[in-house]
Parts: structure tokens; sequence; C-alpha cells
């Protein structure tokens, strides 16, 4: 699964933005203040809204509360400059190489594009479009030939000749037979779904939208290292641990899991943090009885003894840990890191941090990276670049951060 799109109208200092393609790396450059992060918060805002939205019916709209640092979005991200405008979030995933159990992806299916729209008054979201494209074995397959359906009202949307002869047979069929016909039945089978009544077809439509919310993105903010842990959290949910900053805990709580494929996430992790360009010795995770806090040792010089945390072997170090834990322990597709380099120290840039998200791409630990950054981070392998731009308004004092396509796109093919 891979964003191989993404669109936003409305959020923050984004009147209308695009990024019209993504590689298995990309890069979006700005100075500071620009909006870099802007990026990807308005990612992570999609997918956050996504999973409210599969709570309820996917046709209602979902009421969201909208207070400062309170869920997906909050009235801090409503654009100045257009504030009576809704905000609308979009992206176009390709599911080539999306197992079938995790992401519940139809065998027909090639891509799904999801458009969210939210209501600053109202408070509420609502899925506008969700459309599948299929590629239903007719040798057309390829963007642009391929079909479409809405999977939410179940419509052709510029459907082909070939589905729309199907369909209409289909309805005249049932006509002859004196049978209702089932719409929702016919797009199950050219889907490729097993089709048990339309209860059968709505809940798997909520797991595949849950499963896109859950498992498509993690986002990896600047200063994702050691954060206090002074009360454990007792989860076993490894990516909100590391979302809190609660690496250390985390790593515990991988360690011990109960599901097997995690277990087998935390030894690779382990490894991986053996090897380069990281180079660390192994560690050891000791928790206090009493309190439950955990605590990462290393050896010392002689090791002999355990005796040195994890907060204090450096911020290069505690970057390596947080970053190599996100991608491997945070089952996402894709990993979006917000200016990582100022988790690392300046010399360990080239030599250590850009290695390590490489690595974390190359090796299929992650299908895709999205970097934003305020430096000239060059190096990655098979990547594509923006740069962002701030454009003053009419008055003098508006901005509009946008993704500028104007400017080339500089390719790196490794």
């Amino acid at each position: 699964m891979q964003i191989s799109s993404f669109w936003v109208r409305g959020y923050r200092g984004m009147v209308d933005c695009k990024i019209p393609r993504f590689a298995p790396v990309t890069v979006v450059q700005g100075d500071n203040g620009t909006g870099t992060s802007t990026v990807v918060h308005a990612l992570r805002a999609l997918f956050g809204l996504l999973a409210e939205c599969a709570r309820t019916p996917l046709s209602d709209p979902t009421s969201i509360r909208s207070d400062r640092g309170v869920g997906p979005i909050s009235e801090y991200d409503r654009c100045r400059l257009v504030p009576a405008d809704p905000l609308v979030l979009g992206a176009r995933l390709d599911t080539a190489g999306a197992g079938a159990t995790r992401w519940s992806v139809p065998p027909a299916m090639t891509a799904v594009t999801v458009e969210l729209n939210y209501d600053w008054q109202r408070q509420v979201a609502s899925i506008i479009r969700l459309a599948a494209e299929l590629n239903l074995g007719d040798g057309t397959a390829g963007a642009g030939s391929e079909e479409r359906i809405d999977l939410i009202d179940l419509t052709p949307i510029d459907p082909g000749d070939e589905l729309l002869t199907r369909l209409k047979e289909a309805r005249k069929k049932a006509g002859s037979l004196g049978k209702r016909f089932d719409h929702r039945e016919f797009f199950a089978g050219e889907l490729g779904l097993d089709y048990a009544g339309e209860s059968s077809y709505d809940h798997w439509l909520r797991e595949f939208v849950a499963s896109l919310a859950a498992g498509v993105l993690l986002v990896v903010d600047s200063g994702c290292g050691v954060a206090a842990e002074p009360t454990p959290m007792r989860t076993g949910d490894i990516r909100r641990l590391l979302r809190a900053g609660r690496l250390q805990e985390a790593l515990l709580r991988a360690g011990r899991h109960p599901d097997g494929a995690m277990r087998r996430r935390y030894r690779r992790l382990r490894s991986v943090l053996t090897r380069e360009p990281i180079c660390r010795p192994p560690f050891e995770l000791v928790e206090d009885p009493e309190s439950g806090t955990v605590v990462l040792l290393e050896p010392g010089p002689t090791g002999e003894s355990w005796d040195i945390p994890l907060a204090h072997l450096g911020r290069s170090v505690v970057g390596s840990y947080a970053l190599a834990s996100h991608g491997i322990l945070g089952g996402a597709a894709a990993l979006a890191v917000d200016t990582p380099e100022s988790d690392f120290d300046r010399h360990r840039v080239d030599s250590l941090l850009i290695p390590l998200l490489n690595n974390l791409v190359t090796t299929g630990d992650i299908t895709q990276l999205i970097v934003t950054t305020r430096t000239e981070m060059q190096g990655f392998a098979d990547a594509v670049y923006y740069r962002v731009r701030r454009d003053p308004g009419p008055d003098g004092d508006r901005v509009v951060d946008t993704v500028s396509t104007s400017l080339p796109i500089v390719v790196v093919e490794g």
C-alpha cells in the first residue's frame, strides 16, 4: 500500500495544495516557517479523520470535537485565509503489494481514492469520495483505463463499456427472473468479495476503511526521542506508546507482546540496531517492580555492566533508536518523518540519519518514506524532491504555503 498523490484545501496556511506524485522516498524541503511540517500534519489529519469516520456509518457525517490539541483536527488548523471554507483532505492510494489479510483489499482493486470534508461550523467530518479503481482482467490495466466505482453508494464513476454492459445485463437478468436486483451483490462480485447479504458488504467496507486509517501512515514528529515515563501506560498498543514518546516502554511491551509477528519485529529491531549504520551494542530493558517504569541500558566501556541509560547516550543515538523503532515496530506502510535532522548531530546526518532511513525502505520494513526538512538532505535512493515556497498575499501579511509544482522536480535514482 502506497500513497501516490495527496491534496489539501483550507488547512492552516494551505489554501489549495497538491503533491501530484510520491516515490518510495519523497522529500519536502523548505526554509524554517514555510510550512514543511504542515504537509506531514495534513497527512496525519487525513488518516485521523478517516479513523473517526470508520467508527460510524460511512455515509453519515461524523461529529468531531474541535478543541485545540484534541483529536485529529482542531480550530488551530483552520486556514485563516479562507476561514469560512470547509477543510478538504484527499489522497490516492495504490494497493499494489497490499496483503489481503492486513488490508482487506479485494483482488480486483488496484487503487482507492479517498476524500474527506470537515465542516468547521458544525464540527463534523464526512467522506465525500471513496472510489475504487478496478482491473477486471480485460487487459486494460493502467492509469486512466481502469474502471472505477463509488464504494459507498456503489455507483459507477465514468465506467468502462465492459462494466456498464455487465451491470445492465445483470439488472435485465434479475428482472426476467422476477428477482430484486441487489447492486451490492453485483459489485461485491466485481470486487471479488464473498457476499452474504448487505450487512456483510457494509462490514467489509468499515473494516477496509479502518485498516487504511490505522495501517497506511505513521508520523514521527521532531523530538521523538525519550519522553519522561514516570507512570507506565501498560498498554499493548505499541504505536500508541511510540506516538507518546514512550520508547522504552514500547520496546518492553513489544518484546512481551502476545502477537508473534510483533515479537519477530522486536527481534529484528534488536538485530538492526547492532548493524551498520547504527552499530550499537545489545541493550537491556530494566523494569522497576514497584513503579513499573522502564529504563533501557547499554553496557559500559568495559562491557561488564549495564550502566548507561539511553537518555545519556546522545541525541543521535536516541534519534536512531526512535526512528528504527517507529519504522520496524510501528507496522505502517508509510513513515512520515518531520525534520529528523533536528534530532541528530549535524555531522551524523549524512553518515547515520540518511543511511538509516534508506535502509528502512530498501529492507522492506516500510514501503514508503516521506521526509520534511529545512536542509538540503541529499543521498536518498529513488527519491522525488519538492520545495515549499511562501507567497505573500495582496495585503502583504497573508501567506499561502504550497508545494511548488512550477519548479523542476528533481528525481534521484539510486
